[in-house]
């Protein structure tokens, strides 16, 4: 009876353990094919090393492909790429906000490495691009990267910052022994230029009509050129200052 007994706790404990085991493992390879949402370190997130750590650090995570500003609606093509050698998984996480803390543009997936989620996170709508299970094996050896678009919004919506997270994991389906990492980026919307006021360069009235081809004209605005010169000596007028034309 004893020895039925023991065996029967034994039987118990492996059960136990097995089940525990089980749903850690199950977890950790939940995140392999993607972390939840919120996890980019944004205003107002976590980072990946709420769950990950301790691996060894000397990776890069970066972000490609960003104009110097944007116009509306603007399409590009953005990559993001973590680098750290001798690691066995990658993954990331990224958003595009406004100051405001809400989603600024939307992203799209260029293949079956990316994939979409939603949040809601200070009240504010979210929309995050990451990894999926077949987008966590290296592009390269010792690099993760994933190329996705993003479309800017329909209006400026002011400056627009993109907050990324990488895993540089070791692919042992732990959370120990990763690496993680973040990195932000921002751009700022294009410049507009105002409306000018064109007019005839000898009256400095408005016209009676529509503006003549080649006739001579003075223009007032902001944004304009800027303590520019021409020299006109023996030459014909210019059409472009600085940039700057009169259509």
């Amino acid at each position: 009876m004893r020895i039925h007994l023991l065996k029967l706790t034994i039987t118990l404990s492996l059960g136990i353990l097995f089940t525990i085991y089980s749903l850690n493992g199950s977890t950790v390879r939940a995140f392999s094919a993607g972390p939840d949402p919120g996890n980019t370190g944004a205003p107002g997130e976590f980072t990946c090393a709420s769950c990950h750590g301790g691996g060894p650090s000397g990776g890069t995570l970066s972000l490609s492909g960003l104009p110097a500003n944007y116009s509306p609606n603007q399409e590009v093509t953005l990559t993001v790429t973590l680098s750290q050698a001798n690691r066995g998984r990658y993954g990331f996480q990224l958003t595009a906000i406004d100051d405001s803390g809400k989603k600024a543009g939307d992203l799209t997936p260029n293949d079956n490495r990316t994939q979409l989620k939603t949040d809601v996170v200070l009240g504010n709508q979210r929309q995050y691009i990451e990894h999926t299970s077949a987008g966590n094996a290296p592009s390269s050896p010792g690099v993760g990267s994933w190329t996705f678009k993003w479309k800017a919004p329909a209006q400026s919506v002011g400056r627009v910052t993109f907050y990324f997270a990488g895993n540089a994991a070791n692919g042992d389906f732990t959370p120990n022994g990763d690496t993680i990492y973040t990195n932000s980026q921002s751009i700022q919307p294009a410049a507009t230029l105002a409306a000018i006021a064109s007019v005839s360069a000898a009256s400095f009235a408005p016209p009676s009509n529509s503006l003549a081809a080649n006739m001579i004209v003075a223009a007032f605005g902001t944004g304009l050129a800027q303590n520019t010169t021409f020299a006109t000596s023996g030459m014909a007028l210019p059409t472009v200052l600085d940039g700057t034309s009169i259509g």
